[in-house]
C-alpha cells in the first residue's frame, strides 16, 4: 500500500515537471523570438534621458465629446516658455538622409516654416511677386535729372525733346529684380519744336547730345557700357520701314542711341536687360 501511493505520488510530480519543463519552453521560445513572439517592453519615463524603448509605441484617441473619430483637439502639446537661446519645444533627431518626420497629408501647417530648400538658404531665392516699374516722366535740359526725358537745344537753336511714343504703346520706364538685374520697357521718340510745331527729329540731331533719352538713377547703371540691338522704325528710307538699331547704356547712367539716332521715327526699349553695379 505504501509502495504503491510512493508510485503514484512521484508520477505526480514528474507529471507536473514535465508541464513545467514545456511551459518553460514555451516561454523561452517566445521571448526569444521563435515562432510566436511578443515584444518585449521598456517603461518610457517623463524627463529621464536614458528612455530607450525597442518598440513602437502606438496612441490612438478614443471617441471623445460625440466625435466617433477621436479627439477633436491637439493629441499631444509641448511647452516650454524659456527664452533661452537653447531652447525649444521638440528635437528630432534622424541618422544621415533620413526625414525627421513622416506625415500622411498635404494639408499646408500655418507657420510651419522651412529654412532650407535643397541646402539653399530663403535668400538664395527671388521672391515671386511683379516687378516695381519706375516711370520716365517730365523733361530735363542742361543739368541732368535721372529719370527725366532728355530736352536738349540743338545748333539750330530748337528743343529736341525725347518722350513716350503713346497710342497705346507701354511707356518708357525701369525697374530691377531681386537678383539686381535692370529691365527697360517703353516706346519712345524724339521730337523737335521747329516752325510754331512738333515734328519728328528725323534728320535734325546735331550733336550726340541729343542722341540721349534719359538717364538712369544710381542703382540701376551697369558697371560698363552695354550695347544692345532693338527694333526701330526709319521714315528716311524709300519705303518706311522697320529696322534694328544700336541701343546704349552707360555707366553714368545714359541710355542713348549713339548712332544715326535722328534716323529713327521711334526706338524700342523693351526686353533690355543688365546687371547692375
Amino acid at each position: 500500500m505504501c509502495l504503491r501511493a510512493s508510485i503514484i505520488e512521484k508520477g505526480v510530480v514528474m507529471k507536473r515537471a514535465v508541464f513545467f519543463s514545456v511551459l518553460g519552453a514555451a516561454v523561452s521560445t517566445l521571448l526569444l523570438g521563435g515562432a510566436f513572439a511578443v515584444a518585449s517592453q521598456t517603461n518610457f519615463v517623463l524627463g529621464s534621458p536614458s528612455n530607450a524603448p525597442d518598440a513602437i509605441s502606438i496612441v490612438t484617441a478614443k471617441p471623445v465629446g460625440g466625435d466617433p473619430n477621436g479627439l477633436n483637439d491637439r493629441m499631444i502639446q509641448l511647452v516650454n516658455n524659456s527664452t533661452g537661446a537653447n531652447a525649444s519645444a521638440l528635437g528630432l533627431q534622424v541618422g544621415s538622409g533620413r526625414p525627421p518626420f513622416t506625415v500622411n497629408s498635404s494639408t499646408k501647417v500655418t507657420n510651419l516654416n522651412a529654412d532650407q530648400l535643397d541646402n539653399l538658404d530663403s535668400s538664395a531665392f527671388a521672391r515671386a511677386k511683379p516687378l516695381k516699374w519706375t516711370a520716365v516722366k517730365g523733361t530735363s535740359s542742361g543739368t541732368v535729372v535721372p529719370g527725366t526725358f532728355r530736352c536738349l537745344t540743338g545748333e539750330d537753336g530748337n528743343p529736341y525733346c525725347w518722350q513716350n511714343y503713346g497710342g497705346g504703346y507701354t511707356s518708357a520706364a525701369f525697374s530691377k529684380d531681386p537678383f539686381g538685374i535692370v529691365h527697360l520697357t517703353g516706346l519712345v521718340f524724339c521730337r523737335v519744336f521747329s516752325g510754331g510745331g512738333f515734328g519728328p527729329c528725323v534728320g535734325k540731331f546735331s550733336n550726340l547730345h541729343l542722341h540721349e533719352i534719359f538717364y538712369l538713377p544710381t542703382g540701376y547703371r551697369p558697371a560698363a557700357e552695354e550695347i544692345f540691338t532693338s527694333l526701330s522704325y526709319t521714315s528716311a528710307t524709300s519705303p518706311a520701314q522697320e529696322i534694328l538699331t544700336r541701343i546704349d547704356v552707360r555707366p553714368d547712367g545714359a541710355v542713348t542711341v549713339p548712332y544715326e539716332g535722328d534716323s529713327y521715327d521711334y526706338v524700342s526699349l523693351d526686353g533690355l536687360t543688365f546687371p547692375a553695379a
